[in-house]
């Protein structure tokens, strides 16, 4: 959203290449979760971050996030308020069966319902302005088959890969870079952290594979040209590379 976007760009208005993010630790934003990382290091990629830094403070310790002080405004802003959930009558047909999209349209109904009574509540001198979430969005459309990539066994993993091989394709390149630049030593209930790694991955969002990288000539590790700022142009005209840090030593 328009309101938030500030927070994600630097002074010059480009996307931030480290990107620093503080969770709480419920179970929907734990960093140890399969689902949340896979999110994150999809963000890591299309953003092409350097690093990208989640966190939380402890388990337990929500109630210290602006957030929840927020959501007691909101509770008092929509006391006493009723909505039915079937505006658009019972989801259920003669014979009994569930009608999944009446269902749908109640909910969406309901929720529009709610916006108009709830938007505008007073809250620490402002007021609390609700949007509409996402519903025909790429992470809600794919979700089911993401759960079957993550968690499924290897036959469900296989049809899959057979139903939908260009997604499953997509998911396991997302996760091969997950593997490689998440930082393994740091706690992971805590902190989960990715970083470029050197190693060649791929760009979503071009038909290049990889991407130029160079050889610290000292220490024999591989660097993306864009995360030490050394362009393929530049690199020619290099005769001996040597990292920074390996300078140092």
């Amino acid at each position: 959203m328009d309101v938030i976007a500030s927070a994600f760009l630097d002074d010059n208005g480009e996307y931030k290449e480290i990107e620093c993010v503080r969770v709480d630790g419920a179970t929907d934003e734990g960093r140890s979760h399969a689902e949340v990382q896979f999110i994150w290091c999809e963000r890591h990629v299309n953003r092409k971050t350097k690093v990208t830094l989640v966190t939380t403070r402890c388990i337990g310790d929500s109630y210290l996030n602006r957030v929840e002080l927020q959501n007691g405004c909101l509770s008092r802003g929509h006391s006493n308020t009723f909505i039915p959930s079937t505006l658009h009558g019972v989801p259920y047909s003669e014979n009994g069966e569930f009608d999944k999209k009446l269902h749908g349209k109640n909910m969406s109904a309901a929720l529009d319902q709610y916006i108009s009574r709830v938007d505008g509540t007073p809250c620490m001198k402002t007021v609390i302005h609700l949007a509409r979430g996402a519903e025909n969005h790429d992470f809600v459309s794919r979700r089911s088959k993401l759960m079957v990539f993550i968690k499924g066994n290897k036959t469900e993993k296989q049809n899959l890969q057979k139903e939908d091989p260009t997604l499953f394709k997509y998911f396991s390149e997302i996760w091969k870079v997950r593997d490689n630049h998440m930082d393994k030593s740091l706690p992971e209930k805590y902190v989960f952290m990715l970083r470029c790694c050197g190693k060649s991955t791929f760009n979503p969002t071009s038909t290049v594979s990889g991407s130029f990288m160079i050889c610290c000539d000292q220490c024999g590790q591989w660097y993306h040209g864009k995360c030490i700022n050394v362009t393929e142009v530049e690199a020619e005209t290099i005769e001996t590379y040597v990292f920074n840090s390996c300078k140092e030593h």
